[in-house]
């Protein structure tokens, strides 16, 4: 379905620590993540007061990201630790149903636009076979039968374009904007596809 790229690297480093010499081997490996995310922390400070930034915008933080350290550290209580929100920010979904159709179309549509718009804005070639075959396994495999052949035969028609984030971005607000064109809904301006999953509008008010 989509061009294939070989992968020309598959000797990459996952993390995994080595045994120190003259300790006794275990028979259960323990994964410790914050030893395991050392090499990220060198990156980006990860001090209470610090949040992750935007690798093109380092004055802005990165909205997609969480500092890891601090939510080992701190941990999470949505219970306790909700934000107030407004009737058209709160989610429609009941979190003891199963997902209908437009709410999982809704949430799918963002996490594509929005690894579209973190795709690197100049992608290995193993970076454009892992989002090729994520699109082709998705396409493949969403539970919505006539969603999923429909997506199919569009990916046909206009393969992904895999060679820049705006390219794959723009691709998928096209893919996006068919879909609204058949459901008769607004097409979106795909002029502005980063500025709405990525950078945030320009006078600050997602910062």
């Amino acid at each position: 379905m989509f061009k294939k790229y070989t992968d020309s690297d598959s000797s990459d480093d996952f993390g995994y620590q080595r045994r120190q010499r003259g300790r006794k081997p275990t028979n259960e490996s323990k994964f410790n993540p914050i030893n395991e995310h050392q090499e990220y922390s060198k990156v980006y400070s990860t001090d209470s007061k610090s949040t992750i930034v935007d690798e093109n915008h380092p004055d802005k933080p990165c909205k997609a990201c969480v500092d890891f350290k601090d939510w080992l550290r701190k941990g999470v209580d949505t219970q306790t630790e909700q934000k107030p929100q407004t009737v058209e920010q709160q989610i429609s979904i009941n979190s003891q149903c199963p997902l209908m159709r437009d709410d999982l179309g809704r949430a799918s549509w963002s996490l594509l636009h929005t690894m579209a718009a973190y795709y690197p804005m100049k992608p290995k070639e193993e970076e454009q076979q892992s989002m090729s075959e994520f699109i082709c396994s998705f396409s493949k495999l969403f539970p919505c039968p006539e969603c999923r052949t429909d997506f199919q035969e569009e990916i046909s028609k206009s393969p992904p374009d895999l060679s820049s984030r705006l390219g794959l971005s723009t691709w998928m607000c096209n893919q996006h904007n068919i879909v609204n064109k058949k459901l008769g809904k607004p097409e979106f301006d795909c002029r502005q596809v980063l500025e709405r999953w990525k950078d945030g509008p320009a006078d600050g008010r997602c910062d």
